[in-house]
C-alpha cells in the first residue's frame, strides 16, 4: 500500500511538473519557468498581442517543448519562431480572436510535428511559407477553421513528411497558393 501510495505520489508531480502556464498581462512581457525537454508550455492571459521580444524568448529556447496559445492574439507576426527548431508542437484551439498566422512564422520548425487548428472560428489567413521547411509535420486538419478565406504560397512547401491533408467544410477558402 506505502509503495503505491509513493508511486501515486510521484506520479502526480511528474504529471503537474510536465504543464508550465506563463501569464501574459497587459505590459509585460511573458516569463518562461524552467522546464524539461518535452514540457508543455501554455501561454494565456488578457493582453492581446505576444510581443516580438515574447516571441525571441521563445526563439531562444534550447530544449523541446510543445507550445499552447490561450490567450486573444490576433495574428501570429513575421517570423513569430521562424527556425526553432525546439517546437515539437502548437495548440492554436485556444487562441480566441487569432485572425491570421504571419509571413514564415513557423518556417523551419523541423521538430514541429503536430499542430491544432480546431476551433479557430477567426482565422482567415495562413500566409507565406508559414510553416514551410516544417519537415516533421505529418498530418494537416484544417477542417475546423470555418472562415479561412487565403492559404498564401508555400504555406506548406518542404513539409516532407506530410501525408494526409485536410480542407474538408471550408467554404470561405478562396485561395490557395503555389
Amino acid at each position: 500500500v506505502i509503495t503505491a501510495i509513493i508511486a501515486v505520489i510521484i506520479y502526480s508531480t511528474v504529471a503537474f511538473a510536465a504543464n508550465h502556464t506563463i501569464v501574459k498581462t497587459t505590459g509585460t512581457l511573458i516569463v518562461i519557468p524552467s522546464y524539461n525537454a518535452g514540457d508543455t508550455l501554455t501561454i494565456t492571459g488578457d493582453a492581446l498581442e505576444i510581443t516580438p521580444d515574447d516571441w525571441g524568448k521563445l526563439k531562444t529556447l534550447t530544449k523541446n517543448f510543445a507550445l499552447v496559445i490561450q490567450n486573444d492574439e490576433i495574428e501570429i507576426p513575421l517570423n513569430a519562431l521562424r527556425l526553432s527548431t525546439r517546437l515539437i508542437s502548437l495548440d492554436l484551439s485556444d487562441a480566441g480572436e487569432l485572425s491570421k498566422i504571419g509571413k514564415q512564422a513557423f518556417q523551419g520548425c523541423s521538430s514541429l510535428g503536430a499542430v491544432n487548428f480546431s476551433g479557430l472560428t477567426h482565422l482567415e489567413t495562413v500566409g507565406v511559407g508559414a510553416f514551410w521547411d516544417c519537415t516533421a509535420l505529418k498530418s494537416l486538419d484544417l477542417s475546423g477553421v470555418p472562415n479561412l478565406k487565403t492559404i498564401e504560397e508555400r504555406a506548406f512547401s518542404d513539409c516532407t513528411a506530410l501525408k494526409t491533408v485536410n480542407l474538408s467544410g471550408l467554404d470561405q477558402l478562396g485561395l490557395i497558393g503555389n
